[in-house]
């Protein structure tokens, strides 16, 4: 029997969360042994994300996905966090979430990623600054953005992602969707 417990790591304020209680919703699933774990570690978007999403299926779990135990998950989610796990802690952390998801379960993992190819990241910094400017961000903004992002945000290439997770044991991984520097994969 599948697993019917999802966790979503590092929800933020629980939109993915609430995202997941929508589409059972939508699709008419059988929701009564649902059960998601909500997680973050900032006590903040946490309590942002419980008023967000009222559902007596979901925890919400203040901790540090770094050292969680993951157990009995159908699926997990994963948005933006890992590029804000050091580079040395990603292997660990992507093989205890396939540990703990067992061999029906699934992750899914979306992430900013670089190019090998230098061609291929400028034009990709170049469209998401022009972006941001479209969306009334000041240059002053987006240059204290990446200020405060640079030491703390490191990407990684498809590649190594897809290394990465299959050296956590994943025996497939597909990249399910990329815009510009943006991707995200599904893995089982």
């Amino acid at each position: 029997r599948r697993s019917r417990r999802a966790s979503d790591l590092g929800c933020s304020l629980g939109a993915t969360t609430l995202a997941i209680l929508k589409s059972l919703e939508a699709l008419d699933v059988e929701q009564a042994e649902l059960e998601i774990i909500a997680v973050d570690n900032s006590a903040a978007m946490l309590e942002q994300a419980l008023v967000a999403v009222a559902d007596p299926r979901v925890t919400f779990l203040e901790a540090d996905i770094r050292s969680l135990a993951m157990e009995n998950a159908g699926a997990v989610t994963m948005n933006w966090v890992l590029q804000f796990v050091p580079p040395e802690g990603r292997q660990d952390l992507l093989s205890r979430i396939r540990e703990g998801i067992g061999t029906d379960g699934v992750l899914l993992l979306s992430e900013k990623v670089r190019s090998s190819d230098e061609a291929v990241e400028r034009f990709n910094d170049a469209a998401h600054l022009d972006f941001k400017r479209a969306n009334g961000y000041s240059d002053l903004e987006i240059s204290q953005k990446r200020t405060a992002l640079e030491e703390v945000m490191i990407t990684d290439t498809i590649e190594t992602h897809r290394e990465r997770l299959q050296a956590a044991g994943f025996s497939r991984v597909q990249v399910w969707y990329q815009c510009l520097n943006w991707a995200s994969f599904i893995a089982s």
